[in-house]
């Protein structure tokens, strides 16, 4: 967010510049805010260069009629004005909104207000499209070897092939699966522990450093380098401020955050999955997995917020999405929308992707690759789906003979005997 700020004078304008400054660097990310300086003279010059226009108390009665030239030359331009506290009246507040102004603050006022209202304004933006806003997927399991992994790096392939800033999260400590398949170990994961243990500050900068880059426009987050300073992150309630300054940060300076929370649901998984837009539950049709996921969906239903961000992701799978689902149904709680994601399908490039530097969108067969693109255009990961590209005559058949393969396997699959006795 731009932010003008209009002083009288040089003196003026460096001062509110610092009461600015002195801002929470945590709301300073998730502005992503930058400040200019301008006298009265130069401001409407310069309106198409800011978001907001803040008019400082140094202007007095002017700011009234610098406000109603900013809004008459930029509809688009939030106006906020600072008047003296002997200024501070009813009177001064009718004044100031029949220009145009959004907000009027009390010389005196304490800064959070003025934050507050920022943040508004960068509300708005994003509803309005303005500012695309940032998207936080959690994806969790009930059990190992469903291909949750998998599913977080091929998303974020998809993100980065329409230039999508995506940060990946290696949150599951015990096997750092995202890690280990993108080769990843280092000094970054020292600087992660500084954080978790206070010892840095979390901002852009150190959140910069702690990002190993995958690509020009992914990067994962590793866990830290010592096994305590990993219990510390994700098992103390004391470290909650640190995981939610991480979140709040990435959310600032990415499009896109995928967290891979694996199945332990502690302290920091329970913070990042209240604050997702979404909640990817990974389901194979094992018989151990499914039930498994029955246990494990009631405790992930008490942590959301909203129910309508629980979607099932099936992987695998040799029974249709609706007998899952049948299975799954505990109670009225589940949603349509739930099952809404199409199954990905399997693909010997599953066994293949970890260490050769791409994921199983890259390597994968056009079925799967189509799919995870759905997946992240569901998901809003993406602003939509790549355009669809008719089969060749070439492919068409094989694709038929595969839909065919796949039918006779389900007819004889032993897990559907083993389902319907179930």
């Amino acid at each position: 967010m731009r932010v003008l700020i209009v002083e009288s004078g040089s003196a003026e304008q460096a001062s509110t510049a610092r009461r600015l400054e002195a801002m929470d660097r945590v709301d300073k990310d998730t502005l992503d805010l930058s400040v200019g300086l301008s006298d009265e003279h130069g401001a409407l010059e310069r309106l198409n260069t800011c978001d907001v226009l803040l008019l400082g108390a140094s202007l007095g009665e002017r700011s009234l009629a610098l406000a109603r030239q900013a809004k008459a030359s930029a509809e688009q331009v939030q106006i906020l004005m600072i008047v003296s506290d002997s200024m501070y009246s009813a009177g001064a507040f009718r004044a100031a909104l029949g220009t145009g102004t959004r907000k009027v603050f009390a010389e005196s006022a304490p800064l959070l207000d003025m934050v507050q209202e920022l943040m508004s304004v960068r509300e708005e933006f994003r509803a309005s499209g303005r500012v695309r806003p940032s998207r936080v997927i959690a994806v969790v399991q009930a059990k190992g070897g469903v291909g949750a992994t998998s599913a977080c790096a091929a998303l974020a392939e998809v993100c980065g092939a329409q230039q999508q800033r995506t940060m990946m999260w290696d949150l599951d400590i015990e096997t750092r699966d995202l890690c280990r398949a993108f080769v990843i170990d280092g000094s970054h994961a020292d600087v992660v522990g500084s954080m978790v243990q206070g010892e840095e500050e979390i901002s852009r900068d150190s959140l910069r450093r702690a990002e190993v880059g995958v690509s020009s426009h992914i990067s994962i987050l590793p866990p830290p380098s010592q096994i305590s300073s990993c219990i510390d992150l994700v098992g103390r309630v004391e470290c909650l401020e640190a995981v939610q300054a991480l979140l709040g940060t990435a959310r600032a300076t990415h499009d896109n955050v995928i967290v891979d929370v694996g199945g332990r649901l502690g302290p920091a998984a329970a913070a990042i999955i209240r604050d997702a837009d979404a909640v990817l539950v990974m389901l194979d049709d094992s018989l151990l997995g499914l039930s498994a996921a029955r246990f494990f969906i009631p405790t992930l239903r008490s942590l959301v917020r909203n129910q309508e961000s629980i979607l099932f992701l099936c992987s695998g799978i040799s029974v249709s999405r609706s007998e899952l689902a049948k299975h799954m149904q505990q109670d009225d709680e589940t949603t349509s929308n739930a099952w809404s994601l199409p199954a990905i399908p399997f693909d010997s490039a599953a066994a293949r992707w970890p260490g050769s530097g791409k994921t199983l969108y890259g390597m994968g067969c056009k079925q799967t690759r189509r799919a995870f693109e759905q997946i992240a255009a569901t998901l809003d990961l993406i602003d939509s789906e790549p355009d669809a590209r008719e089969m060749s005559p070439q492919t068409r058949p094989e694709v038929e003979l595969s839909s065919v393969l796949l039918a006779v396997a389900n007819s004889i699959n032993p897990l559907r005997a083993l389902w319907h006795k179930a």
